[in-house]
């Protein structure tokens, strides 16, 4: 606030001008993003020589913002096992074939060289069932509380299933672990029941976090070239098969409010002409009446247009 202050950024994005280009990891940095560029718009790049993929497994790693993968270099080798995965056992369509071949496929092509990723962890067999075992409980919609309590379950049985205690929990850790660099981890058998109910909360959003924006990219991938099954693929991403809902999560409604009104009020739901979902504002009217969340009626106020009754 301080008018006389000189304000002094940290550019590090290396697409900027105000970045200065020396040799190096910045300048490597720098080719890798304007090829990577080149690649997503081609054309728009003059002025240099760039890469190209070959193959869509390529395209579909820099359209999802994979920077942890050396794309140029190891697209046919990511390509290759994609391909004999599905040729030996048939398209993904489980929690844990999915982390198995994301782990296989992706995160253990990473280039060392570049910046590390917490994407690294799924290296560890113990992580990849976890997050096998976190998207299970999404895929039979368990309740916040029964993912708490699933949580507290697991990590009582962690020294005996997994051989140790250790639980990474981010930023809340007092301690390291293998080869971690930070104190990332706790030992959880040395926590009382009220830490680790607290620790259980923190991480259960932070968990979800990950998963959406850093794992979930890869799933992108796999289902881009027809390596995971449709309607698993569906249950990830939307929660549901549901055509219908699956449109309005994609107009916006959250999947609470989708449930609700396919569920309960299907009469002012319906399709145009042009296969485009609509919903009756009358609705909302109904919503009060039947004491609805008002989380919920508030957002169908925000998402509902002034459309004719799908009924009248």
């Amino acid at each position: 606030m301080n008018v006389s202050k000189v304000d002094q950024d940290s550019v590090s994005n290396v697409l900027l001008e105000a970045t200065t280009i020396l040799d190096g990891e910045v300048a490597d940095r720098h080719r890798d993003a304007v090829a990577r560029l080149e690649n997503l718009q081609p054309g728009v790049v003059t002025g240099q020589e760039c890469k190209y993929v070959k193959t869509e497994v390529g395209r579909l790693l820099i359209a999802n913002s994979v920077s942890e993968i050396d794309v140029f270099t190891s697209e046919e080798e990511i390509d290759d096992s994609i391909n004999m995965s599905v040729e030996a056992n048939g398209l993904i369509d489980n929690a844990d074939r999915l982390l198995l071949e994301i782990k296989k496929c992706f995160i253990d092509k990473f280039d060392d060289k570049r910046k590390y990723s917490d994407l690294k962890r799924l290296q560890n067999k113990a992580t990849i069932d976890f997050y096998a075992m976190f998207l299970d409980w999404k895929l039979k919609k368990y309740s916040v509380k029964q993912i708490l309590r699933s949580t507290l379950k697991y990590w009582r049985e962690l020294p005996e299933k997994k051989g140790t205690d250790y639980v990474y929990v981010s930023n809340w850790g007092d301690t390291k672990y293998g080869d971690s660099h930070y104190t990332y981890w706790v030992r959880i058998s040395t926590k009382d029941d009220i830490e680790k109910v607290n620790l259980a909360i923190v991480r259960l959003k932070e968990e979800d976090d990950f998963f959406d924006n850093k794992i979930f990219k890869f799933v992108e991938v796999l289902n881009g070239v027809g390596a995971i099954d449709p309607d698993f693929y569906k249950r990830i991403k939307y929660g549901t098969t549901d055509d219908a809902k699956i449109k309005l999560i994609r107009e916006g409604y959250s999947r609470g409010l989708s449930e609700l009104l396919l569920d309960r009020y299907p009469r002012y739901v319906r399709l145009d002409n042009n296969g485009e979902i609509q919903v009756s504002s009358k609705v909302i009217g109904l919503m009060r009446e039947n004491e609805e969340s008002d989380l919920l009626i508030f957002e169908a106020q925000m998402n509902l247009k002034a459309v004719p009754d799908p009924v009248a």
